[in-house]
């Protein structure tokens, strides 16, 4: 909540700064109010603690909040997570993009709040729809030779920040973070092209690359991709492709650098990953089927909610933003092209409308050919720009109506298109309704699943109905009795469409159940966190809706496991497939100590004892074979692949006596007297093992071997070689040493350097703009 108390309390004080010295910018600055007050009303069974979004928590609940606590936790402590070592016995933390740990607006959250709580991310989620508003506003307002007026640009504001994307995927809080930013980028880049300024695409570039550290690709990409259409427009435009293009290039390199923190690690992570380009039947699901795009009329027509679609084909956006925005966009890009933006806006939304439609048209297979976009998935998302287009095209329309005089040829073919809508709209909404209604009557001694259908699409058609009877009502005056707009009229336009927005997805995929109450187990905490000594637990799938797997990046308990993610490392996944028997000694291998179960379940094998049964919803069990997370082994074998690897691990009946490496084996020598291994020191980025060895032998230590570790021995650096596939071996001599690891992910030092570079450019091209000239003016003299 901290940010987002933030963020409206410094907009409330410029307000009142604004309004005490009078200056224009108080208007504005209180329709952002105001849109904090409609987002406010939108989500206050959220804000009050009444209901939780997702309904069971979804990502944001499994996934991205363990992780920003353990991020939170992480810096309060004063240590940057660089590695993360409660999931999958330990992966990359920095690389992994979702965590969106570089973000500015996250820093702030993590920072203030070092005990994360799930309002903090509902908060946050909040926060960017209020922020996509308020930007498409500024937008709207401040476009280069077409800005509109503060009331219909708080029409395009509600309808693009109400819209599909924002209401079906609150739980994705990194995708919508980074699509939030789309007006206020391309705002800064339309006013850069316009007035030719480096400067201006250089911010815009640096807006766009900060934002993209949010944590989500596709929506980086889209937002990228409508500005490089602006520029394109723009030099068609104007016949002149040179400074358009500069402009263009500048943008995608300061938006490269600024991202570059992430960008560069997460590069190199990728490479270790089982993720690459998916192929095209994977790239095209989630498509807008045709026959949902009904949905841009009728959202919930098939049920919007996700337990009670019943529609054909997955469950994505239609691309709704309002009936009456809906209208008025039509209206626009219909009888109103000779206006600057109309023509550009058409072509974005009809160009991503076709996108998102999947292999329906072959546009989205032709933009999978292209370098980069084989890597995104679900086309139905990119309606939230179809989405950003029609909410500018509602507020141009209605910007229209303000200027036109009633007997302009503007508002007679308006008033025509409004007569139009209102004979066909009272035909197909009478014929649809009365349709529904039989269905139902038809229906209501049949199949309850089948009637409860009916009946959701009765109200669906019903609902809109209403609504678009009050939209008619509401246009009547303008276009068709030729009264002049006024504020009232606004009023009335902006109360309809956030009404009809708000009836449609203000509770859509909300629950009443705390979706973090699996991750409280006070009890069974205690009972691991008595334990002394370094190691792991495995949360067993079928334990996972009781214990959430990635419970231990909040409460420092280190799982084999995790919540399924794309950048998980793949040779650790790889060993986790071939130790997929609990009853296996590669199993006792990964230093899982503790098994968690089910209440009740049994684990099958004699070696695991129970523990601990004071847990409500789970019974530990003890692995009495479990090896410790750092092992001496006098006997090596080297081998040349990962394939060799997995061979010789499935041969091997003792992992814990004979190590194998890649490369070539150094000499050991099997052990001739006492030997002691321990951890010195132990954090989230490295460990320091201190040995005494009879004979020469490898450290083996269980930690997931990725490019971005290293070692020292003695304080001298010391090789790593990949070890049991997924592992570290370090060979040490006989005697007394101190081997020492550390994380650093690939790249880190050079992509902060590069991101401050971005820094520096952008504000010496500001400086340099504002700098007055030289030039004397008595020169002549």
């Amino acid at each position: 909540m901290i940010v987002l108390a933030l963020a409206l309390a410094l907009t409330l004080l410029a307000a009142l700064v604004a309004w005490r010295r009078r200056s224009s910018s108080a208007r504005d600055l209180a329709s952002l109010l105001l849109l904090a007050l409609l987002g406010a009303g939108f989500y206050w069974r959220l804000l009050l603690g009444d209901a939780y979004a997702p309904a069971g928590g979804g990502d944001l609940a499994s996934f991205l909040y363990p992780y920003y606590a353990y991020a939170a936790r992480s810096l309060h402590a004063g240590t940057m997570p660089l590695w993360n070592p409660f999931v999958f016995a330990g992966m990359p933390f920095v690389g992994d993009v979702q965590n969106g740990l570089f973000y500015p607006i996250n820093l702030i959250q993590f920072v203030a709040s070092p005990q994360l709580s799930y309002l903090d991310m509902e908060a946050m989620a909040i926060l960017h729809v209020w922020l996509a508003g308020a930007g498409m506003y500024l937008c709207l307002r401040y476009l280069p030779k077409g800005g509109v007026g503060e009331l219909p640009a708080l029409l395009g504001a509600v309808a693009f920040m109400f819209s599909d994307l924002f209401v079906m995927h609150f739980g994705n809080l990194n995708m919508i973070a980074v699509a939030a930013w789309l007006p206020i980028v391309f705002l800064l880049f339309a006013r850069a092209l316009e007035s030719g300024s480096l400067a201006g695409a250089a911010l815009a570039g640096l807006v766009l690359g900060l934002s993209s550290l949010a944590g989500h690709i596709q929506p980086t990409i889209y937002n990228g991709l409508v500005l490089a259409a602006l520029a394109i427009w723009k030099a068609i435009r104007e016949r002149h492709a040179g400074r358009p293009l500069t402009q263009l290039a500048l943008v995608a390199a300061i938006a490269a650098a600024a991202a570059a923190p992430a960008l560069l690690p997460a590069m190199a992570l990728t490479r270790e990953t089982p993720r690459a380009a998916f192929s095209y039947w994977e790239a095209s699901h989630y498509s807008l089927s045709p026959l949902r795009s009904i949905g841009i009329v009728l959202p919930d027509l098939f049920g919007r909610d996700p337990a009670t679609y019943w529609g054909w084909g997955d469950r994505v956006e239609t691309g709704y933003v309002g009936l009456l925005p809906l209208l008025l966009a039509v209206a626009a890009a219909v009888y109103l092209r000779e206006k600057r933006w109309v023509p550009f806006f058409v072509g974005v939304g009809g160009v991503s409308y076709l996108i998102a439609l999947g292999d329906t048209t072959p546009l989205q297979g032709w933009s999978y050919l292209l370098p980069g976009l084989n890597v995104l998935r679900a086309p139905g998302r990119a309606l939230y720009l179809t989405d950003f287009a029609l909410a500018a095209l509602a507020a141009i329309a209605c910007q229209a109506l303000v200027e036109a005089p009633a007997p302009s040829v503007a508002r007679q073919a308006l008033a025509r298109y409004a007569r139009s809508v209102q004979r066909s709209g009272l035909i197909v909404g009478v014929a649809l309704l009365a349709a529904t209604i039989l269905a139902v009557f038809l229906l209501q001694d049949r199949d309850a699943v089948i009637f409860h259908r009916a009946w959701m699409a009765a109200n669906s058609v019903a609902r809109a109905g209403i609504v678009l009877a009050a939209t008619m009502l509401l246009l009547n005056g303008p276009l068709v009795r030729g009264k002049a707009v006024g504020r009232t009229w606004f009023a009335a336009a902006l109360a309809l469409a956030y009404l009809d927005l708000a009836s449609v997805g203000a509770y859509v995929d909300i629950g009443p159940n705390d979706p973090t109450a699996s991750f409280r187990h006070p009890e069974a905490l205690a009972f691991l966190h008595s334990d002394p000594n370094y190691y792991r637990i495995d949360v067993s799938p079928e334990a996972a809706s009781a214990w959430q797997p990635d419970l231990g990046c909040l409460f420092g308990v280190e799982n084999i496991r995790g919540v399924a993610n794309p950048m998980e490392l793949q040779r650790y996944r790889r060993f986790l497939d071939l130790a997929q028997d609990r009853g296996s000694r590669l199993y006792d291998l990964l230093g899982a100590k503790y098994l968690l179960l089910p209440k009740g379940e049994q684990p099958g094998n004699a070696k695991f004892a129970p523990a601990f049964g004071g847990d409500s919803t789970t019974d530990i069990y003890l692995n009495t074979q479990a090896y410790p997370l750092a092992l001496i082994a006098h006997q090596a074998v080297g081998i040349r692949s990962e394939a060799e690897a997995e061979a010789r691990l499935r041969q091997i009946a003792d992992p814990g006596e004979v190590v194998i490496v890649e490369g070539q084996a150094e000499s050991v020598a099997p052990a001739t007297g006492p030997e002691r291994l321990w951890f010195s020191s132990r954090g989230n980025n490295g460990m320091t093992l201190e040995l005494e060895l009879s004979q020469p032998a490898y450290l083996l230590l269980t930690v997931p071997y990725c490019r971005g570790w290293a070692a020292r021995l003695d304080g001298r650096p010391a090789a790593i070689q990949p070890a049991d596939l997924a592992f570290m071996a370090v060979s040490v001599p006989s005697g007394r040493h101190s081997v020492s690891f550390r994380y650093t992910p690939p790249h880190l030092a050079i992509s902060l350097g590069v991101s401050a570079g971005a820094l520096l450019v952008t504000g010496a091209l500001a400086l340099h703009r504002k700098r007055p000239s030289l030039t004397a003016s008595g020169s002549g003299q």
